[in-house]
């Protein structure tokens, strides 16, 4: 799928989520720099601190990547929350551009950020009146995207699979604001809106995403952030993981998510950071609203040519508004509340094989545990596995391959009603992708898509195949 957002709901998997940090920019060493007054008259030289590694965070981020967002439609909707809501994140070679600049800006008058929140006192010093000229305070960018394709099971149906050709629309905008006072905001929207050209059932699907981000910087290895995300969805979901429905449904509902942070950097190889996201998720029928809270911690070891390898450990407590918890069997039992404890583990390794860094290959490992704190009709344990490969042979060219594989075990539920054998899930999904350049702004794509499940329960299998075509312009 082009151009979807994976919120981090039960029903979307961790692998096509956000990853929370990108590889790294070294930082540099300090360097002599001479700083211009008011007037034009030149101070003495004066240095200047290394580069704040997070700001080039989101630089690398946004550079390397065109502001895009994938989603992965099938998962557990309620296992995960929003956590990976901005799915990735790919912005416009006129953004690299626009960022190259504000980095060999940047370079030349590292610091600033800290400099700004614990001013010293040597007027040689640097100040953010005497960059303002230097940088930008903000920058922009903006894409829209317009495709054309073909779904051989729209309602991803066990038996009775529906097929239809489909048109896709799709905006992106975005906007980032240099830390100059030791201040960053990230501001970011995409709107994407699929028709179907046949009479199926759903005609249409939407997905709306928001993001609002504010970091702030210290002199001091902490940097502090706030992020608010939003969802509106409209598109048909598997959640036959977490919910006692056994096919894809047809969902409408958005979820907002504040996510308050800090990290610490130890060194440039060693960095950790720590969230508390709370979450909110409301649907319009079908499935019971819930909330979401709990932590999640990352361990980052960056190393050469902008690799890294990261583990994580999330916890998520999940209580419903109105469900009761259910029996052995399946049914509600009076006077209770259904909730749920999930355990999330996540190791990931990004690796450059190249100096110019064409190849550049991502594994991902995870386990996750949910628990229902009743009869354990719910529980279950997944391990799931995802690779990426991504090679760009040419400036603006990317070819992309990935392939994704997760088995659930569930404890209680069984088969067959009435029966012993617990019931086993294996997903599998897999895309194909490349995107050239014709123009300065205008890029063309293919993407293949393809979705599989194999189950001891038969509602649970079905198959879909995905092909599309269009064009990116960029602004």
């Amino acid at each position: 799928m082009v151009g979807r957002v994976a919120p981090r709901a039960p029903a979307f998997q961790e692998y096509a989520g956000r990853n929370t940090h990108v590889p790294m920019i070294p930082s540099p060493t300090p360097v002599e720099a001479p700083i211009r007054g008011a007037r034009g008259a030149t101070r003495p030289t004066c240095r200047l601190p290394p580069l704040p590694r997070s700001f080039c965070d989101d630089l690398c981020q946004l550079n390397s990547n065109r502001y895009l967002i994938q989603t992965r439609r099938r998962a557990s909707y309620p296992a995960g929350g929003v956590r990976n809501l901005m799915g990735r994140r790919r912005f416009s070679r006129t953004w690299v551009a626009w960022t190259q600049a504000l980095m060999l800006a940047w370079i030349s008058a590292t610091g600033v950020a800290a400099h700004a929140v614990d001013p010293p006192t040597d007027p040689a010093v640097t100040t953010p009146e005497d960059l303002e000229p230097l940088l930008k305070r903000w920058q922009h960018t903006a894409s829209a995207r317009a495709s054309v394709g073909y779904r051989d099971n729209v309602a991803f149906s066990h038996d009775s699979p529906q097929a239809s050709g489909f048109f896709r629309s799709a905006v992106d905008v975005g906007t980032i604001r240099a830390p100059i006072d030791g201040n960053q905001l990230l501001l970011l929207f995409s709107a994407e809106d699929t028709r179907y050209f046949r009479d199926v059932s759903p005609d249409h699907e939407d997905l709306l995403t928001a993001n609002a981000e504010w970091r702030h910087f210290f002199r001091s290895p902490w940097e502090a952030m706030l992020s608010l995300e939003g969802v509106y969805l409209d598109q048909v979901l598997d959640v036959s993981i977490t919910e006692t429905n056994r096919t894809p449904l047809p969902l409408r509902g958005g979820i907002v998510t504040l996510r308050p942070g800090v990290r610490y950097e130890f060194s440039d190889n060693l960095w950790m950071s720590l969230e508390l996201p709370v979450a909110r998720n409301y649907f319009a029928e079908v499935i019971d609203d819930y909330s979401e809270v709990g932590p999640k911690f990352i361990v980052g070891w960056p190393y050469g040519q902008k690799s890294e390898l990261s583990l994580s450990y999330t916890f998520i407590y999940r209580p419903y508004d109105t469900d009761p918890a259910a029996a052995t069997d399946g049914q509600p039992i009076p006077g209770t509340q259904r909730v749920a404890y999930q355990h999330d583990v996540l190791w990931a390794w990004k690796h450059h094989w190249d100096a110019a860094r064409r190849w550049l290959t991502t594994t991902k490992l995870g386990f996750r545990a949910l628990r229902d704190g009743a009869s354990g009709y719910y529980d279950f344990d997944r391990m799931g596995i995802g690779q990426e490969i991504r090679y760009r042979p040419f400036s603006g060219w990317e070819l992309r391959a990935e392939v994704r594989f997760a088995a659930y075990h569930f404890d209680t539920q069984t088969a067959q009603p009435g029966g012993f054998e617990r019931r086993e899930r294996r997903d599998l999904s897999g895309l194909l992708r490349a995107e050239a350049p014709v123009a300065k702004l205008l890029k063309v794509f293919a993407q293949y898509d393809y979705e599989q499940t194999y189950s001891n329960l038969a509602l649970d299998e079905y198959h879909v195949n995905t092909v599309s075509a269009g064009v990116i312009v960029e602004f």
